[in-house]
């Protein structure tokens, strides 16, 4: 009997030992720190920094950069002070001073060839034929024309529309026509964009989003006459198409994007099909080969534990920038990679931007970190290869002379657009003025992953190490029970109730 009580003690106590072993073992898997910018040191390069564009009186305005034919330039900008209620009416809130806004005509150097408009009395807008016009986004056609959409008010009858007014190549205005957009049935919600872009049959397509009931396509013919327009729900009202041009024709069809959907749209005007994607998407932009590619930025939760002997577990997320290039057939992803990346949302600010491509395929992630309060950015580059495989990172370092907020760092305020010729990567900031240059000929690509491990592999093992910490807990607990049990019932054996000491003593 003592001997299976023997052998019974050894076996439990060899089973509670390794138990002991895997809990020490599962517990020294390491647990990163969340106050790093990534999991890594990179080591940052310089970037280097021209002063091309013009001052534009004000340094939050509203801008949108389109390269057209022969690697120029049409920016227009605009403060966005003018405020109307409702289109085809009186605008109440109308004043000269509120009519703010030009159009320029940049050479590939950003060399300034003409401006309309401007930001003083003398230059109230862009004034043409009675009316004031503030350009808002601006394209040039295939026979030269440039078209712009943007407000307008009647300066005699105060009569407030949203306008579409053609140039000639020399900035001079030829004409206007006012979309009737209270006539097709649409309500201002008085926070509207505006997109348009040329097609190669001589035509355009204007986008307008956050109406009311959505956002507008309205497709217009190479004599400028309306063919058709089509309503896609927008019903987030957060102004993530303030930051990206989220409207392209491919082969006369259209891809629009709306938040985290891309919608096709055919040279028709019907609809080919629509997606939304799990992540935010924040870079919408085309390959070499005219393909789309989605770059955005998702939280992963990651199961974290303050001590390695802790009994619980609570969630804290692991950031992770995406890029992928997209099917034009039905949406889906040709290629898709996951960068992930460890961070203190408390103190840093990280974004994707764009992906751009080089001559080879090679794709390009601008990843944007700002650190609390501070002068300073640092870009991250994730370079994937044609077929999305991970090529590695390299990081790079920015100031500026001002000093502004991480919680004012949002990409409408700090929008950016970002091009790439050779081996240069170049970043554009009309907001400050600036072209950022990076040059990728001797960059050294770091390919180790920032963070080393499968996130759902992870959570697994914190799983599994809150619950060998708990079952540990619950033997050890039960071993001492049972050994005070024990005790108890040896105590009780030694003393014998049922003899009576006065019976002995007699």
């Amino acid at each position: 009997m003592n001997f299976r009580k023997r052998k019974l003690y050894l076996t439990l106590s060899i089973i509670l030992g390794g138990l002991f072993i895997v809990a020490i073992g599962i517990n020294l898997f390491p647990m990163y720190n969340f106050q790093s910018i990534t999991s890594q040191e990179l080591e940052a390069t310089p970037v280097d920094s021209s002063l091309v564009f013009d001052y534009q009186y004000f340094s939050d305005y509203y801008y949108d950069l389109t390269k057209v034919e022969g690697g120029k330039y049409l920016l227009s900008t605009t403060n966005k002070s003018l405020y109307c209620y409702q289109w085809g009416e009186f605008c109440q809130y109308y004043a000269d001073s509120y009519i703010r806004g030009s159009l320029q005509f940049l050479d590939s150097d950003f060399s300034t060839q003409w401006t309309a408009g401007g930001y003083d009395s003398v230059n109230p807008g862009i004034v043409y034929d009675g009316i004031g016009f503030i350009p808002y986004s601006a394209d040039l056609l295939t026979d030269e024309t440039v078209v712009a959409i943007g407000k307008s008010v009647d300066k005699t009858t105060h009569i407030f529309n949203i306008t579409l007014l053609f140039l000639d190549i020399n900035g001079n205005p030829l004409s206007y026509q006012h979309i009737d957009l209270k006539g097709m049935g649409y309500i201002n919600t008085g926070h509207v964009k505006f997109e348009v872009l040329h097609s190669d049959d001589g035509g355009f397509a204007v986008q307008i989003t956050e109406i009311r009931e959505g956002t507008v396509i309205i497709r217009y013919n190479s004599s400028y006459t309306e063919e058709w327009h089509i309503t896609l729900d927008d019903s987030s009202l957060n102004g993530t198409d303030e930051y990206l041009q989220s409207i392209y024709c491919i082969d006369g069809n259209y891809y629009v994007l709306i938040e985290n959907t891309v919608t096709a749209i055919s040279n028709d005007g019907s609809l080919i099909w629509s997606r939304t994607y799990d992540f935010d998407i924040t870079g919408f932009d085309l390959t070499n080969d005219e393909k789309i590619v989605i770059t955005g930025n998702s939280q992963i939760p990651k199961r974290t534990m303050t001590s390695l002997i802790d009994m619980t577990s609570y969630n804290s997320y692991v950031l992770t920038h995406e890029v992928g290039v997209i099917h034009l057939s039905d949406g889906s992803f040709e290629w898709k990679s996951s960068y992930q990346r460890l961070r203190d949302t408390s103190w840093f600010y990280s974004l994707a931007r764009h992906t751009v491509f080089d001559a080879l395929g090679n794709a390009y992630t601008l990843i944007q970190v700002i650190e609390q309060d501070a002068f300073d950015f640092m870009y991250v580059l994730i370079k994937h290869s044609p077929s999305g495989e991970y090529l590695g990172q390299s990081a790079f370092s920015d100031s500026f002379s001002g000093y502004f907020e991480r919680d004012a760092f949002r990409p409408q305020f700090y929008k950016i657009d970002v091009e790439m010729e050779d081996q240069q990567i170049s970043i554009l900031m009309p907001n400050f003025l600036k072209v950022k240059y990076i040059d990728l000929t001797d960059v050294e690509w770091d390919s180790s992953s920032p963070v080393p491990y499968s996130i759902p592999i992870y959570n697994a093992i914190i799983f599994t190490r809150v619950w060998i910490n708990r079952l540990i807990l619950g033997l050890v607990t039960a071993g001492v029970i049972y050994v005070i049990i024990v005790l108890i019932k040896k105590e009780d054996k030694a003393f014998n109730y049922c003899d009576d000491p006065e019976e002995e003593n007699q």
